[in-house]
């Protein structure tokens, strides 16, 4: 992540050329494979191919054209996977280049706190069957609402300090890119905080 020249990002080596680029590992050791979908506001998806993943390797498949007004990079795959996306940002000779993280699934009926940095855009992600009633509350306790269509990923406005809840299972992000600045980061869900803690005293 970081300004860079026209040399490119440099650890991508012969994709340089390609403004987006997904790598895949499969955690466990498995081989199988996986195949890609960008999706956008109105639930459309844009097949982007399909790579094959082979134990203990990574795996990459370069997006040569990026469909106009997608927001999320869908993986469908025989075996668990991690992996992430990468993305630039152009602005005459100034280039910038960032890896997104995948987000994990938040379970719907539970809110959230949701750190957008200024400038910052909110993308709402819902895979399911269903559409996503998203409730998107700020600091003075004041809520809006906003519906994302199953199999879309949306724009959903929200405060620097917000606290979201969905009706359906989501995922979530925020994206920055401005002029040649680009990056981004998952939203992730409060931990599980049952577990015991022993105290020793002196």
């Amino acid at each position: 992540i970081g300004d860079r020249d026209a040399d490119g990002p440099g650890d991508v080596g012969p994709a340089d050329d390609f403004s987006v680029l997904v790598r895949l590992v499969a955690p466990g050791g498995e081989s199988g494979t996986a195949r890609l979908r960008a999706i956008d506001a109105s639930g459309k998806s844009t097949d982007l191919g399909s790579v094959k993943f082979e134990s203990h390797a990574v795996a990459e498949l370069p997006i040569a054209v990026w469909p106009k007004d997608a927001n999320a990079v869908v993986v469908e795959a025989d075996a668990p996977l991690v992996g992430s996306v990468f993305g630039s940002a152009h602005a005459g000779e100034r280039h910038d280049f960032a890896w997104f993280a995948a987000a994990p699934e938040i379970e719907p009926g539970q809110p959230f706190a949701v750190p957008v940095v200024g400038g910052g855009q909110l993308i709402v992600v819902n895979t399911g069957a269903e559409e996503a009633t998203v409730e998107v509350t700020n600091p003075a306790g004041k809520t809006a609402k906003t519906v994302v269509k199953a199999g879309a990923a949306a724009v959903v406005a929200a405060p620097p300090s917000a606290l979201i809840e969905s009706s359906a299972p989501i995922r979530a992000g925020v994206r920055y890119a401005s002029g040649a600045d680009i990056d981004g980061y998952p939203i992730l869900s409060a931990g599980e905080r049952d577990g015991a803690l022993t105290v020793y005293t002196r």
